[in-house]
């Protein structure tokens, strides 16, 4: 996609809403500024996600409980690291 932006008097470029949209750019996007030949180029410096892009594919190819069931209020009462150690319990379970 080609689009055309003025350079302000303050040195600031305005990315058209479409592209900003498409590449999810939101307000206090950092950007690598890239000098080359003559050209600049604007490199968004990736945010780290917690919460990756999931597919169903991904939800479904996850270990399966093999333990006692679990209400909601003992799981919401579990911390992060506890989560992780049982799911990595049920994985290495699951491999064997």
């Amino acid at each position: 996609m080609n689009a055309r932006t003025t350079l302000s008097a303050k040195g600031q470029v305005v990315i058209p809403r479409d592209v900003r949209e498409r590449l999810q750019l939101t307000p206090g996007t950092r950007f690598e500024v890239i000098e080359k030949a003559g050209e600049i180029r604007l490199k968004p410096i990736a945010r780290h996600n917690p919460f990756p892009r999931t597919t169903l594919d991904d939800i479904l190819s996850l270990p399966k409980w093999q333990g006692p069931a679990k209400s909601i209020g003992e799981i919401s009462r579990l911390s992060d690291d506890a989560l992780r150690e049982i799911f990595a319990e049920q994985e290495r379970n699951a491999r064997s």
